[in-house]
């Protein structure tokens, strides 16, 4: 019973999913968890990551499963261990940079972690 809940609960998140057994203890005991994760593994249904780390893979008719993004992997880890992720720096001046001129961007110095140039730093509306 313990195993068709699970199933059923992944293939509701969808393919690229990437979870834990730890997301599933509402559904029973870590053991049950454990066991059921192992035989969806065994069966193909889902692929073991890493120790403690499944994923649902996507499919695509031309290359077959693939694998996850580093990001999706480092945020389900983070879920599992309860840490919060913070982009550095440079992840947050690359998000930034349609709300910016990415010209600005480089200028200022922001893409090394520093405000270098604050003279070049003229934004649109500031």
């Amino acid at each position: 019973m313990t195993t068709s809940n699970i199933k059923q609960r992944i293939i509701g998140k969808g393919r690229g999913a990437i979870f834990a057994p730890t997301d599933f203890l509402d559904i029973g005991s870590r053991a049950s968890v454990d066991q059921a994760l192992s035989r969806l593994a065994d069966q193909g249904v889902i692929r073991r990551l890493a120790r403690g780390l499944y994923d649902y893979p996507k499919k695509s008719p031309r290359f077959g499963f693939l694998s996850p993004s580093a990001d999706d992997i480092a945020k389900a880890v983070a879920r599992k261990d309860g840490q919060i992720l913070q982009p550095s720096l440079v992840d947050a001046a690359l998000i930034c940079k349609e709300f910016l001129n990415i010209r600005h961007v480089i200028e200022c110095g922001l893409l090394s972690g520093l405000l270098v140039r604050p003279d070049r730093c003229r934004w649109p509306g500031w």
